[in-house]
C-alpha cells in the first residue's frame, strides 16, 4: 500500500510538470489575471500597461517611458534633454548650482534672467509693510492707491541665495492730482529710481477720485549688482498731502536673479 502511495504521488508530481511546461518553453506568459509574487522575479523583460507595487523596483538597466506622474523622486543624477514648468514657476528649495560648460560659452545664469519674486497683489499684501489694497475694475489689484498711500513708503524684504546681478520690475500708479511730485524706488536704502508726475485737466480719470490721473502703469525696469542675501526694495513719493487727493499705488514688483 506504501508503494501504491509513492506511485501515486509521482503521477501527481508527474502531471504538475507537464502543467507547467508549457510556460517553461514558451517565450512570454499572458495572465489576465493577478499575479502575486512573494520572492524574487527574474526575466529579461517586462511589458505591462499598468505596474504598482509597495515595495521597491530596482533595475540596472534603462527605464524609458513617456511620461512619470510621482508626489516625490530621489535621484542621485538627473539627465533631461528639457525642462518644462506645469505651472507659471518652477521651485527649487535649495542652492542651485549651474557648472560654466568647457567652451567659451557663458553659463546659464551668466546670460539669464531667474525670476525670484512676482508680487501681483491679487490676493494679499506678500508681506510688505503696509497691506491695504485697491482696485478700479474689481478685478486687478495692487498695493496702495487712493486714500492709501501718499507721503508714506511701503517696502519689502527679500531674502536672496547667491547671485550677483539684481533686475526689479514693477508697475507704479500716480493717481489724482499730483503737481510736480517725485515718484521713487530705493534698493537697500538707496534711491535707484525716479519719475515727476503732473495731473492735467484732460487727462484721463482711471482710478481713484474725479480728479484726471498724472500717470497710470509707469514701467520701472532697474538692474544694479547685488551679491548680497537680502534686499530691501522700498517705493515712496514727496507727495504731502491727503492721500485721497492724491496717492502712489504699485503692482506686479518682480524680482530677477542672475
Amino acid at each position: 500500500m506504501l508503494k501504491a502511495l509513492i506511485n501515486k504521488m509521482k503521477n501527481i508530481r508527474f502531471m504538475i510538470c507537464l502543467l507547467f511546461l508549457p510556460f517553461a518553453l514558451s517565450t512570454s506568459v499572458n495572465l489576465a489575471s493577478d499575479l502575486e509574487v512573494t520572492g524574487t522575479l527574474s526575466c529579461e523583460g517586462i511589458e505591462a500597461s499598468s505596474i504598482n507595487t509597495t515595495g521597491t523596483i530596482s533595475t540596472s538597466q534603462d527605464i524609458t517611458t513617456d511620461q512619470v506622474e510621482t508626489s516625490s523622486i530621489i535621484l542621485s543624477e538627473l539627465s533631461l534633454d528639457e525642462i518644462y514648468a506645469l505651472s507659471d514657476t518652477i521651485t527649487i528649495n535649495a542652492n542651485l548650482i549651474i557648472n560654466s560648460p568647457s567652451s567659451s560659452e557663458s553659463s546659464f545664469l551668466e546670460t539669464s534672467w531667474v525670476l525670484r519674486d512676482h508680487h501681483d497683489f491679487e490676493l494679499g499684501s506678500h508681506g510688505w509693510s503696509h497691506d491695504k489694497r485697491n482696485t478700479c475694475d474689481g478685478e486687478d489689484f495692487f498695493l496702495g492707491g487712493h486714500c492709501a498711500f501718499s507721503h508714506e513708503e511701503v517696502s519689502k524684504k527679500f531674502k536672496l541665495p547667491p547671485h550677483n546681478m539684481v533686475k526689479i520690475s514693477a508697475n507704479y500708479h500716480m493717481l489724482d492730482k499730483w503737481e510736480g511730485e517725485t515718484a521713487y524706488m530705493k534698493a537697500d536704502g538707496k534711491i535707484v529710481w525716479t519719475m515727476t508726475g503732473t495731473s492735467h485737466e484732460q487727462g484721463a480719470d482711471i482710478c481713484g477720485g474725479k480728479q484726471p490721473d498724472a500717470k497710470f502703469a509707469v514701467p520701472v525696469d532697474v538692474t544694479i549688482p547685488h551679491s548680497g542675501g537680502i534686499l530691501e526694495v522700498t517705493f515712496g513719493s514727496t507727495l504731502k498731502g491727503d492721500p485721497c487727493n492724491a496717492s502712489y499705488a504699485i503692482d506686479d514688483v518682480m524680482v530677477y536673479l542672475r
